[in-house]
């Protein structure tokens, strides 16, 4: 991009640093009103996920995806939002996580 003058080059900078401070805020601080702050499961297919404004009743979406090293686990409201949360293998015991695997594997 060496013929855009800095300004030019700046705007567009603009967008990439909003969304990084949004998913941020997202899915690393979680300190976003509609960021997963806490999981519990109630039944093989229901859990109640808990955000900064609200708590509800939710279910694992097909869209899920788990691996040793990553889970991201897509929880559908009642409402039909979908709602992310991303677990890394230092986020949570190693024996929760991996019985949250298999559970999610199994059962999901």
């Amino acid at each position: 991009m060496p013929a855009l003058a800095v300004w030019a080059k700046s705007l567009l900078l603009l967008p990439i640093v909003l969304s990084l401070r949004y998913y941020w805020r997202l899915h690393i601080s979680r300190v976003a009103p509609n960021a997963v702050q806490e999981v519990r499961f109630y039944q093989v297919d229901n859990a109640l996920v808990r955000t900064a404004s609200a708590g509800f009743l939710a279910r694992l979406d097909d869209s899920s995806f788990l691996h040793p090293w990553l889970c991201v686990l897509n929880w559908r409201a009642q409402s039909g939002t979908l709602y992310t949360l991303i677990l890394m293998p230092d986020s949570v015991p190693d024996d929760v996580l991996r019985q949250l695997r298999v559970r999610v594997k199994f059962y999901g």
